[in-house]
């Protein structure tokens, strides 16, 4: 399907789920899987009157264990010591955040050079487009991710990872769901961290918001 006909089609399916959720299950929180993430994880906001908290995406999270993993083939080192973030939308327009990228605590940069960095962060970018092509689907990712998420919330582990969240305000976004670095504990997202970005960091977090706001204008809101 393209872009525009999976939009259409999730919208309608996401709105009967997310009404069903609030007739049988208000006080419920609510995570969201479905593709294009973002745009859902708006929808649902919307559409559930829910409090902001009470609901989020998953996609960053995916696309920072791929990031994580991409580094970690590099250096030939374990995924585990490997601290990073990626950001903005569940798709070819997310960030990966090196400047906040570090090894066991040692920046990434003293260890790689840009160049190779650049590639890393490509590659991050394209990873779920060669998935698809490669396998047509992806399942086992995901799934892993959702228990991260969920064990965060139902064990109030305050976890720090990257979530699809409506935004009041934190880097200067509003009316609009997408990836920001948050706190996931009990309450759902606990809090969001509002991290300094450099010039171009936050210039491509605009575009990739830009790019999310005009799909989220293409599909209805409304609840019943």
């Amino acid at each position: 399907m393209s872009r525009s006909e999976l939009l259409e089609k999730n919208a309608g399916i996401i709105s009967a789920i997310v009404d069903d959720v609030v007739r049988y299950a208000p006080d419920s929180k609510i995570m969201m899987v479905t593709n294009p993430v973002d745009v859902m994880t708006y929808l649902g906001y919307s559409r559930s009157g829910f409090e902001r908290n009470r609901i989020f995406g998953m996609g960053g999270v995916l696309d920072t264990f791929r990031y994580r993993s991409y580094i970690a083939l590099e250096l030939n080192l374990s995924r585990e010591d490997i601290g990073g973030l990626v950001v903005g939308e569940h798709d070819d327009h997310m960030i990966p955040l090196v400047d906040y990228t570090t090894v066991s605590g040692i920046p990434v940069r003293r260890l790689l050079d840009e160049q190779t960095i650049a590639h890393i962060v490509e590659r991050t970018r394209s990873s779920r487009s060669q998935v698809m092509s490669l396998k047509g689907g992806t399942v086992y990712a995901p799934a892993a991710v959702i228990a991260v998420m969920a064990e965060a919330v139902l064990r109030g582990r305050n976890r720090v990872m990257t979530a699809s969240v409506v935004p009041s305000g934190e880097y200067g976004l509003r009316n609009i769901a997408i990836g920001l670095p948050v706190v996931l504990g009990e309450n759902g997202v606990e809090r969001i961290l509002e991290l300094p970005l450099d010039d171009a960091t936050m210039g491509s977090l605009m575009e990739s918001a830009k790019m999310i706001k005009s799909a989220i204008e293409k599909i209805s809101l409304s609840p019943h």
